[in-house]
């Protein structure tokens, strides 16, 4: 009998089991309180190889941004670090640690330490990844090949070069198989966003020949069989064999609308190895360009568009420079708005980008950078009417910006990124146009120094530097004459952090930009070759005004250039999906 019943419950066991099915579970993710999902300049969204961890850049109302991690079986995140909004953040194989990119380095974290350590020098990374065996592969140059480095630090090797015959590619957005030899990467062909010869490439540690998997604009991602892309907005899944190495099949869709970044070729998604997948829908944000007053009020409404990276008032406050991404032309080109006639008129129309423009004091000539002939080196001039053509001032063999140019224009200061070759960091250099257009170097130090300024009398410069661990102002003497590293001696004017500085009332005071879009002021006492600066005093404070970014201040200090919402500002949705390879078995 006992034997009967063992064999009946085997049978039954055996023919009446029940199957447990596998869904796919779709979830939003808000973010904390206060805080937005920043990936205004790429991707910055990532997730844990293990799927237990997601993070991301958020942004609070001040303007701070931080990396933030949040696990997935909790409802709450923590801030690890500050970070920019271009930290494109990667995990270590074993879901320890973060890398980013932080202030022309390659830093890490981890999650249990929570210190921030240095593992190299960069010019401004444009991805990487992590392999199981300890090395990394990253993007550290804009314009540059793929490199590789220890994860516990050192000096960049580089591993694949971008192609001489095109000077504007760029290889970026690596991505390690689970083997840690063999990883994807992406080449962005063109300086101005996404072109038809963008493709993935497929390659490896042990030999660095590559081999085109697909024609795509974007970052790609390997997980649990398949090959993660975007494509005209659609996050695609295409079949990969990891052992063959070869695709299969046809792309299949697995979500609409996701937030790209044209202009560097990401999409905002990721994927872990055990199922997991997070991504964020694109959120229309529109946005005003205004003048505001030094309360907060809106004085004029200029346009409908947020300038690329820079603006700037002409000296007699009657007209603005500024540069804009148009989306249908894929370029970025020089404006000018006339104020008095409420006029937008463009001022370039070169193939590549033009950037950064800033007026000469007399108003009549624009200086701009473009990368007309490939890179980002040139600095041109020309006529603020648009009249005539534009002249070539100097090409430069690294990246760099016009920030300043003297009364009658025979100096011009730029910043300057790794122009000595011996750090990736931002220097200040100068353009001696009396001197048969010399370059002459300012500041060129390992650490940051930046957005340099004229005092009205030449006999002063304002900049920011990073030196002591967070951006401040400072002040050195100048010497047209003999222009040097400030000799003589050097003033921190700011208190607790600053940057942007301006020269205010005739070279009596200087402005500065703080976090949270406020403006402050240090009066400066000159005393012979001495300076004596005051106490900084509230100049701008937006109280209930919603600005998403700050970029200039008129010579009189009365009138604030900032970018401010056109109704209601919506935060990106960000989405869970656990199994979202069920969803792809019913496309087959």
């Amino acid at each position: 009998m006992l034997f009967i019943a063992v064999i009946l419950l085997f049978v039954f066991s055996v023919f009446n089991k029940t199957e447990i099915e596998t869904q796919e579970i779709r979830a939003s993710v808000i973010p904390p309180h206060g805080i937005i999902y920043d990936n205004d300049l790429g991707s910055n969204l990532a997730i844990s190889p293990d799927g237990k961890y997601i993070s991301f850049i958020g942004t609070d109302s001040t303007g701070e941004s931080k990396l933030w991690v949040r696990p997935v079986n909790s409802l709450a995140a923590r801030p690890l670090t500050k970070a920019s909004n271009q930290a494109y953040p990667f995990w270590s194989p074993d879901s320890k640690n973060i890398a980013y990119f932080d202030n022309s380095k390659l830093m890490k974290i981890s999650l249990d330490a929570g210190t921030s350590l240095p593992i190299c020098d960069i010019k401004s990374g444009r991805g990487g990844s992590w392999s199981k065996n300890g090395t990394i592969i990253l993007s550290p140059d804009p314009t540059g090949g793929i490199f590789k480095v220890p994860s516990s630090g050192g000096n960049p090797e580089e591993l694949i070069k971008a192609d001489t015959s095109n000077q504007n590619q760029s290889l970026r957005w690596e991505y390690f198989l689970p083997d840690g030899n063999h990883f994807l990467y992406s080449t962005e062909n063109s300086t101005t966003g996404s072109s038809a010869t963008d493709a993935v490439f497929l390659s490896s540690l042990s030999d660095t020949s590559s081999k085109k998997l697909i024609s795509a604009s974007s970052n790609c991602q390997y997980a649990n069989g398949f090959l993660l892309f975007v494509r005209q907005g659609i996050l695609l899944a295409q079949k990969f064999d990891p052992d063959k190495l070869e695709i299969e099949g046809e792309a299949m869709p697995l979500s609409e609308n996701i937030q790209y970044y044209d202009l560097r070729i990401v999409g905002s998604f990721a994927a872990s190895q055990n199922g997991k997948l997070v991504y964020l829908n694109e959120s229309q944000t529109n946005v005003s360009t205004v003048i505001l007053d030094k309360n907060g009020k809106e004085i004029k409404k200029l346009f409908d568009q947020k300038p690329m990276y820079y603006v700037d008032f002409s000296q007699d406050g009657n007209k603005v420079a500024y540069d804009v991404y148009d989306q249908n032309e894929k370029n970025i080109d020089v404006w000018t708005y006339d104020l008095t006639r409420n006029v937008s008129t463009r001022l370039t129309f070169n193939k590549g980008p033009d950037f950064v423009p800033i007026f000469s004091k007399d108003g009549k000539n624009i200086i701009y950078t473009s990368s007309t002939s490939g890179g980002i080196n040139n600095s041109y001039i020309k006529n603020s009417d648009g009249s005539g053509e534009a002249k070539l001032l100097y090409k430069f063999n690294f990246p760099s910006a016009a920030l300043d140019v003297s009364p009658g224009g025979n100096y011009i200061a730029y910043m300057s990124q790794n122009s000595t070759g011996n750090s990736s960091a931002w220097d200040i250099l100068l353009l001696n146009r009396k001197d048969g257009g010399k370059i002459v170097p300012l500041l060129t130090k390992n650490y940051n120094e930046q957005f340099p300024q004229f005092s009205p009398d030449m006999k002063w410069m304002a900049y920011q530097s990073d030196e002591s661990g967070k951006y401040q102002v400072y002040i050195i003497p100048f010497n047209p004459d003999n222009p040097n590293s400030g000799t003589g001696g050097k003033w921190q004017i700011s208190v607790d952090g600053g940057q942007f500085p301006k020269w205010m009332n005739n070279g009596r005071s200087v402005y500065y930009f703080t976090p949270g879009n406020k403006i402050l002021g240090v009066d400066v006492n000159e005393k012979g070759s001495t300076i004596s600066p005051g106490k900084p005093y509230l100049v701008f404070n937006p109280g209930n005004t919603n600005i998403t970014r700050l970029y200039d201040i008129n010579e009189s200090g009365t009138k604030i250039l900032a970018t401010v919402p056109n109704g209601q500002k919506e935060n990106s949705v960000l989405t869970l999906v656990a199994n979202w390879q069920k969803s792809l078995e019913s496309k087959k």
